[in-house]
């Protein structure tokens, strides 16, 4: 890296790049910690000798009669005891003895017995300290006797150094011996002091002493976190699968006695699981140290051959940018490549599946933590709305319902979480479809505030819809289409009175009750609508008609044909129809329409302006238009209510229900 100036522009980097680096380095530190002590951890013999005890038994039972069984062979043909092959009697014996010495021997040497260590732990407890030393250098992991503590600062501090450096031409900006003076970063809380150390120019505050490669630290970071994570995973399902091993331990070692069974048997499948288990741990534990060394030498421009210096800044951060994404890409299936190159049997994952185990377990994590804030925001904003909706501090508090939303939300967070992180482990994922579950139910919550539908009426919905199949909500709705049926029945008759009293050929003589200008003249509705319209149009003989009835102008008649004259004559007409006076088909139409009117009308009760309740109305020219207002009082009676609304809302927390 070379020599970094000390520009605002810069210095504001390093700031806030060295203070994501200090969490992200203090969280490898732990999680190697977490690595280095799962590691130490191993199974306590002792709790096995129960079932060992047991499991011997039933191999003893199946030994004799194997060997029972292998007699009787001999017996049937005895030519088998004497030949060269499997079934000798020589191999036979062999095998026994073999099997016997496996079975007394084998279990203890590898994982130990009496509370002494095996030859599996043992090895494991020496080879993970040093496997940083073999591939960090000399100072990276110490030696068989280094401390869980020292181990993880080791490589913590190695991980640093790949980052954070002094530039060999340091001494040709800054005072000479400024190189030789200054060493690499040997301990991790000397990281954020060395990144303000400056020198040069006239003032010595020209230059950073140690340059440092932000971005691709935190970048790098927080993969290593991942990775280390996924390892930790792995290593603590490590754990179980070598207690199983050790477990079925006497059972594939008894198949030893089945010549087959050191070949392609029991025996070799189990000695190939035990190998590949053990070994997994390495592979995977090295390769991220073989990671953070080639990601160190890419942004140091050390790793490759014709590797471009002067190509800008940008090109630079594509170039190395792209080199560090395929090397995490290909670790993807590094394990199983190297494990196959070695002969080793792959048990199966990449190193990212232990990280993807780790992104489902934060979605269920993070998707309770965010279900249960959500649904405590949630519960206050319930609480606010139902108070500033009227409802008072009794509902306000109902809407609260801190205890059972907040486990809810716990519940319904981590489920969502689960969920959206998939296959993948994409726990961001999972934290967003806990999110938007949780908001989804706060709406549905503060929705619920808001129409007072609070846990009485939605658990009175829920009992009612179960036990009945439907909701107060459900009755009321049946109200208002029966309104509605009324109110479309009573409009159709009094248009079908209206059109068939225009058709009418007959007249009416006024008596002056609504209209005073055809007091006692008589007129013919459909010829009058007709000379008021000839008149507008400018008709000299519609006009002389008008004014010889009295009207003024034509603004005149129209105002007075819409208000009394087609009234006035409706009656008069509907009263010949409904006593037979009136029978042509235009009559019967409209006693159709009164019938289905009426029809509609039957058990339903209506309210006028003042509340008062309407029932048993039959439809006529007269009331028509007052049923239709009140069908519009009924409606808004209903329609206007805090109990509707809130029966509305209740039904709508049952699933299914709108």
């Amino acid at each position: 890296m070379g020599i970094q100036e000390t520009t605002v522009w810069n210095g504001i980097l390093r700031s806030v790049f060295s203070f994501l680096d200090g969490i992200v380095f203090s969280l490898i530190k732990w999680i190697m910690y977490g690595i280095f002590d799962l590691s130490k951890i191993t199974a306590n013999t002792d709790i096995f000798n129960g079932i060992y005890s047991r499991i011997y038994v039933i191999l003893g039972i199946f030994m004799a009669f194997k060997l029972s069984f292998s007699f009787f062979q001999y017996i049937i043909d005895p030519e088998s005891m004497t030949g060269k092959s499997e079934k000798g009697v020589s191999k036979l014996l062999t095998r026994v003895i073999v099997m016997l010495g496996a079975l007394i021997l084998l279990p203890g040497l590898l994982f130990g017995t009496g509370g002494e260590e095996g030859l599996i732990y043992t090895a494991q407890r020496s080879l993970l300290p040093v496997l940083p030393r073999l591939i960090f250098g000399s100072n990276a992991g110490g030696n068989f006797e280094d401390s869980v503590e020292d181990s993880a600062e080791n490589i913590t501090v190695a991980i640093m150094n790949g980052f954070v450096s002094v530039p060999e031409n340091i001494d040709e900006y800054c005072p000479n011996g400024t190189f030789a003076s200054h060493k690499p970063i040997e301990k991790s809380e000397d990281f954020s002091p060395v990144l303000k150390e400056k020198c040069g120019g006239v003032l010595g505050s020209k230059y950073y002493v140690y340059s440092y490669n932000y971005f691709f630290s935190t970048v790098t970071g927080v993969l290593v976190i991942a990775l280390l994570l996924g390892i930790t995973l792995s290593i603590a399902k490590r754990i179980f699968k070598l207690m199983i091993l050790e477990l079925i331990a006497p059972v594939p070692i008894m198949s030893l006695i089945d010549p087959k069974g050191s070949k392609d048997g029991a025996f070799s499948k189990w000695l190939g699981n035990l190998i590949s288990t053990f070994v997994d741990l390495f592979v995977k534990l090295g390769l991220v140290y073989l990671i953070i060394v080639i990601i160190q030498q890419i942004t140091t421009q050390d790793m490759f051959n014709n590797m471009p210096s002067n190509n800008g800044l940008f090109r630079g951060a594509y170039l190395r940018l792209f080199l560090i994404l395929g090397l995490i890409f290909f670790a993807k299936e590094a394990p199983k490549f190297i494990k196959d190159s070695l002969g080793i049997k792959d048990s199966g994952g990449s190193l990212f599946d232990d990280v993807k185990s780790v992104g489902k377990a934060a979605g269920v994590v993070g998707g309770a933590a965010v279900g249960t804030a959500s649904a405590g925001i949630g519960n206050i904003a319930a609480a606010a709305t139902s108070f500033k909706n009227g409802h008072g501090i009794s509902g306000a508090l109902t809407a609260l319902n801190t205890p059972g939303s907040l486990i809810a939300g716990a519940f319904r967070g981590g489920n969502a979480g689960l969920s959206g992180a998939g296959k993948n482990g994409n726990f961001l994922a999972g934290l967003g479809k806990a999110y938007q579950g949780q908001s989804a139910k706060n709406s549905l919550a503060i929705a619920n505030a808001a129409a007072g539908a609070n846990f009485f009426r939605r658990m009175g919905a829920r009992a009612s819809n179960f036990a009945l199949g439907t909701t107060p909500a459900d009755w009321d709705q049946k109200k208002l289409d029966a309104y509605k049926l009324v109110d479309g029945a009573v409009k159709a008759y009094d248009e079908q009175l209206t059109s068939s009293a225009l058709k009418y050929s007959g007249s009416y003589t006024f008596d002056g009750t609504t209209s005073s200008k055809l007091a006692g003249k008589t007129i013919n509705l459909g010829d009058h609508k007709r000379y008021i319209d000839l008149a507008k149009q400018g008709d000299a003989d519609a006009k002389s008609y008008l004014t010889g009835l009295g009207y003024t102008d034509i603004q005149d008649a129209e105002r007075d044909y819409a208000i009394n004259v087609e009234k006035e004559y409706k009656k008069k007409y509907a009263a010949d129809v409904d006593s037979g006076t009136i029978s042509d088909n235009n009559a019967a139409l409209v006693l159709s329409a009164k019938a289905t009117a009426d029809a509609s009308l039957k058990g339903v009760t209506l309210y006028d302006a003042s509340g008062k309740a309407q029932s048993g109305l039959t439809v006529n020219a007269s009331n028509a238009g007052d049923i239709r207002k009140y069908v519009t009082f009924s409606n808004a009676r209903i329609n206007n209510s805090p109990s509707h609304q809130a029966r509305v809302q209740s039904a709508k927390n049952i699933p299914g229900k709108k």
